[in-house]
């Protein structure tokens, strides 16, 4: 009894003191802020964390695998993180460590100081549904109530806006529906919290004893180019993937690549760069080695990037689909040019069906690949692309595959492929154009053989499918092949679109097709529900 009044009375002080802090840091982000937008102030970290949370934990249900929570917890909270250091390295906030790691605890941590704030409640339902002016200061404050009268960390919150969200919708929020939605949240989502020793490992990622890992001296916001070079080269690089994963954007901004940059060195803590949607551009003469070491679901939390929103809800693993690459994601208007990548890639086990590891990019979400070079080798699981891992809309032209060793180990045989340009392609417009692809060397395979291994070998691609029945937007898909050579011979033809050999230009594609159409050279090659 009495080690429990201690602790409730220092628990206690400490929210006094930062409540104190708070109050002065407030005062102090106005006056910051009206000279830079780009300050990040305390309530600015406070609705980072919950927009992160919201996005992470957008469609769970219930029944939900549990490691799948808390994986995408930790990954909303190192978003925030990666955000306040990013903000640090540009001189664009005053928090300090022990302030970001109280806001963090005072929403996540098995021992909480006061609780989810109302702001930070509104920035969770603003996430889930079309418009928040539509929804009454009544209906919000019923789930402010609520979270408060249960004591319900950040998580748990954006749990019970997610199973309201269709009432919240209608303007029909019922207090039924509140406590219908607290019960399953109690229940179901008791692992997405933090402990304070787990917060403070997250942090450390990013920043420790108030030095920040990365080096920002290169970033300049109000120009539209910026290089990365010099003795610190390496540091620039784990800086731009820092500020890509606290949500930077890059769009209208090129960034040279200037001298050559090995990540495979000892010590070198790099993760792929995240949602990238600026231009990423190589010098000639200049190579990337990269040895990236994808992290799932453990302590440290994510490194890639995770598929929240592109598999049915309904579908018990959908959060588990996770890309990696040099690039983790790059989205629409965002380039990646002139690149030589020479990769140096052994994955650990991911405990987990669905990776996508692709030699430059994760998963093409709407952007371009061109002018590139890969070569190296990658020893990974599951599905393993040359270039890309999941082509799901974008561009691929004029990429050399050269001397790429690739060999994949399966988890479960069906979902594991290996193809020179992509994994697997699905779920949108992809064009593959006047790209080379080397499978062998002489008269020895690069790409592996062993039957027992992968489901799917190709050259241009692992797999092809529809998006109709596994993608929640039922996307066509819709994949033109130009001007393409696979070891110097060009492919002309659908090269047996169904089974696969070491020879196959195209991936496996299902007996059952909604909407697929593949083109090869002009010649279009459609597939309805009724034909192979």
């Amino acid at each position: 009894t009495f080690a429990s009044v201690v602790k409730k009375a220092k628990e206690s002080a400490k929210m006094q003191e930062m409540a104190n802090q708070k109050q002065q840091q407030m005062i102090d982000d106005i006056e910051a802020k009206l000279k830079d937008d780009a300050w990040l102030g305390w309530e600015d970290f406070e609705t980072k964390l919950a927009d992160a949370m919201a996005k992470n934990l957008n469609g769970f249900k219930a029944d939900v695998d549990k490691d799948a929570i808390a994986a995408s917890v930790k990954a909303a909270v190192e978003e925030a993180f990666a955000k306040y250091a990013s903000s640090i390295g540009t001189d664009k906030t005053g928090l300090t460590e022990e302030q970001v790691k109280y806001i963090v605890e005072t929403a996540l941590a098995k021992t909480s100081y006061s609780g989810v704030t109302e702001a930070q409640i509104k920035t969770i339902i603003n996430n889930a549904v079309s418009n928040i002016s539509g929804v009454s200061k009544s209906q919000v404050q019923a789930i402010v109530d609520a979270a408060q009268a249960k004591n319900l960390n950040l998580a748990q919150v954006t749990a019970v806006v997610n199973a309201a969200k269709d009432s919240l919708e209608k303007k029909q929020l019922t207090e039924e529906d509140i406590n219908k939605a607290v019960k399953t949240a109690l229940e179901n989502y008791k692992v997405a919290t933090l402990t304070e020793a787990e917060i403070e490992g997250l942090l450390q990622k990013y920043i420790s004893n108030g030095s920040i890992k990365g080096d920002y001296s290169w970033y300049k916001a109000n120009s539209a180019t910026m290089e990365i070079k010099g003795e610190k080269v390496v540091d620039q690089l784990v800086a731009l993937s820092t500020m890509a994963k606290g949500g930077t954007s890059f769009a209208g901004k090129t960034i040279t690549i200037a001298d050559d940059v090995d990540l495979s060195a000892e010590g070198v803590d790099f993760q792929p760069i995240m949602d990238f949607d600026g231009t990423l551009k190589g010098t000639e003469d200049k190579e990337v080695t990269v040895a990236i070491k994808p992290v799932w679901n453990t302590a440290e939390g994510r490194n890639g990037k995770t598929m929240t929103d592109y598999y049915k809800t309904e579908r018990s693993w959908q959060k588990s689909a996770v890309a990696y690459g040099l690039v983790a994601s790059l989205k629409e208007g965002g380039v990646v040019e002139g690149l030589t990548v020479n990769l140096d890639v052994n994955m650990d086990n991911p405990g987990n069906f669905y990776t996508y590891f692709g030699g430059i990019v994760g998963f093409l979400d709407g952007g371009t690949i061109r002018d590139c070079t890969v070569k190296g080798t990658i020893n990974g699981y599951n599905r393993i692309g040359g270039v890309v891992g999941w082509a799901k809309s974008g561009t691929i032209e004029s990429v050399n595959v050269e001397e790429l060793t690739i060999a994949t180990t399966t988890l479960e045989k069906a979902y594991a492929g290996i193809g020179g340009i992509a994994a697997y392609i699905a779920g949108g417009k992809v064009t593959i154009d006047g790209c080379n692809i080397q499978t062998k060397k002489d008269s020895t395979w690069l790409f592996t053989q062993d039957t027992s291994a992968p489901e799917f070998v190709n050259g241009i691609a692992a797999q092809i499918t529809d998006g109709y029945q596994d993608f929640a937007d039922k996307a066509k898909t819709e994949v033109t092949i130009k001007n393409v050579k696979i070891d110097g011979t060009s492919v002309t033809n659908k090269t047996q679109l169904s089974g696969w050999t070491q020879t196959n230009s195209l991936g496996n594609i299902p007996d059952t097709h909604y909407e697929l159409v593949v083109t090869i050279n002009g010649t279009k090659f459609e597939h309805s529900e009724s034909t192979t």
